[in-house]
């Protein structure tokens, strides 16, 4: 597979183990709770990882299927992620601090909040078979112009971007998240 791919593969599983090394230290009420009001659980994280991937799955398979002729990238081929993709992935990874602030804090889409019964081993099912969903399509990209191959972005349809963007943006969006759930039960 494409050294780039590879790396792409690689940054999936990283975000996975990270968390599943977060997730064996709670017990399901901790996974649960809320440490404030305005602040989401463990669960609420995990689950709106799960709807952001959830969401991107059938646009990035319809967008593969779609573009199914194209091929004959080889191992040289340099991917190059798009100015738009750039931006969102920058927008939707970590939180950039300062000392203890953190900047950038966005209101998440209706669509994108969690709700109702989180339960840990449902949710964290979830997350691990979207993961090898994600990997899988990164695997089938192998050998296309995935730098050139355009979807809308769930959240806003007139944001357009490749989909090598978006396999950089789901793995930033998840550290995201994860370092925020690691911020709630610190070791």
């Amino acid at each position: 597979m494409h050294a780039q791919l590879d790396a792409l593969v690689a940054s999936f599983d990283r975000m996975q183990d990270r968390l599943h090394r977060l997730v064996a230290r709670l017990d399901d009420a901790q996974f649960g709770r809320r440490v404030s009001p305005d602040r989401w659980s463990v669960a609420e994280c995990v689950a709106h990882l799960n709807l952001t991937g959830e969401r991107f799955l059938p646009l990035i398979r319809q967008a593969l299927d779609a573009n199914a002729a194209l091929r004959n990238v080889g191992p040289k081929h340099s991917y190059k992620q798009d100015l738009a993709g750039r931006m969102i992935a920058f927008l939707a990874g970590p939180l950039p601090r300062l000392g203890p602030l953190r900047f950038g804090r966005v209101k998440t889409p209706p669509p994108f909040v969690p709700t109702g019964e989180l339960p840990k081993a449902t949710v964290m099912a979830t997350f691990d078979r979207v993961q090898a969903q994600q990997a899988a399509l990164v695997h089938e990209s192998d050998g296309r112009p995935i730098d050139q191959i355009m979807i809308a972005s769930p959240f806003a349809e007139k944001i357009k971007y490749s989909l090598y963007s978006t396999f950089i943006i789901l793995p930033a969006h998840q550290e995201r998240h994860i370092e925020q759930a690691e911020a709630l039960w610190p070791r």
